[in-house]
Order: C-alpha cells, then structure tokens, then sequence
C-alpha cells in the first residue's frame, strides 16, 4: 500500500538506515476531497444531493448536527 501512495503523490520516503521514513505530501483537506468525490461517483453518480439524502435519512443526528447542517444550507441559499 505504501509503494501505491508513494506511486500516486500522496506520500514521500527516504531510507534511513535499513528501514524507510514516509511522510505526507499532499494536505488531509486534498485526500478528503478526492475520496469524498470517488465515492460520490461511483456510488450516487455524482449526484449531490441523492447522497446527502441518505445520510440524513439514514444516521441518527443530534440537534447540534442537525443544527449545523441546517446553517450550512442556509449560508449556501444566499449564495
């Protein structure tokens, strides 16, 4: 797994003795994004809001989260 994260950009190595020290080269924000949107295809088509339908559906959410999701589609609207 290592030689494909080091193959796609994501992490860096350099030998330090017999072994090897890998560290992150791109921001967790980037692999975040990038896993979210992969998952959205190929799961939901790319579609947005059949996706966010199902979570809200289906999790059990706390006011304070329903809350939060709520301030964040409100700040989206006025947009």
């Amino acid at each position: 797994m290592l030689t494909r994260l080091v193959a796609k950009g994501a992490i860096e190595h350099e030998a330090e003795g017999r072994a090897y020290l890998y560290r992150p080269i791109v921001q967790k924000a980037d692999c975040v994004r990038n896993a979210s949107e992969s998952f959205m295809k190929r799961v939901f088509d790319g579609a947005l809001q059949p996706i966010l339908a199902h979570f809200v559906k289906e999790e059990e959410l706390s006011d304070e989260e329903l809350e939060t999701l709520q301030k964040l589609l409100n700040a989206k609207r006025k947009k």
